[in-house]
């Protein structure tokens, strides 16, 4: 997939391969107390930080994988979270995944992106099982993930190089089969 390639859209939201030019997003969103609480601190500050974050992650998963995350815009194009898949090591099948600043929450669009890029992956990349982890009390996360047919199916210990500098712990594990 090509930077910025247009993926789907919903109703309000527009869903797009990420860019070198959504770093200054980026780092805000991974500055946000959700991201921190949730995924982990990932220790940079700096937009020239959150390029190299987005040229190692997001940009080499397209090229290795054809997948990765997606921006999620509103329909103005103004970024509110992210989607998409992730192949992480520690796990058998792809990792579906979800971020969004904390002003877009309880406004239903990481269910709505959520569902239509859910829907585009599985069809796209023809994949019968997807994983997705997440700390136990992170109960809208599992909420969503629950609608959209992920079922608990045990735990997953994190290695420690992959807790974004955390102690390594254990995460719930849910998957979707098809």
């Amino acid at each position: 997939m090509e930077p910025g390639a247009h993926l789907t859209e919903t109703a309000r939201t527009r869903i797009r391969a990420v860019t070198l030019s959504d770093a200054d997003f980026i780092l805000r969103l991974t500055q946000s107390d959700g991201w921190r609480r949730y995924i982990g601190d990932n220790k940079f500050t700096t937009t020239a930080d959150a390029e190299k974050y987005i040229e190692e992650g997001f940009l080499k998963s397209y090229v290795v994988h054809g997948f990765g995350y997606y921006i999620v815009s509103d329909l103005a194009g103004n970024p509110m979270g992210i989607v998409g898949f992730l192949k992480k090591k520690y796990l058998n099948n792809p990792d579906f995944g979800f971020a969004f600043l904390p002003e877009c929450h309880g406004h239903g669009y990481a269910m709505e992106a959520g569902l239509a890029t859910f829907d585009y992956g599985v069809r796209r990349f023809m994949l019968s099982a997807v994983d997705a982890v997440t700390v136990p009390e992170n109960r809208a996360s599992i909420k969503l993930l629950e609608k959209l047919g992920f079922e608990l199916v045990g735990d997953v210990k994190l290695p420690a190089r992959d807790s974004s500098n955390r102690a390594a712990e254990s995460l719930d594990l849910y998957r979707w089969l098809a």
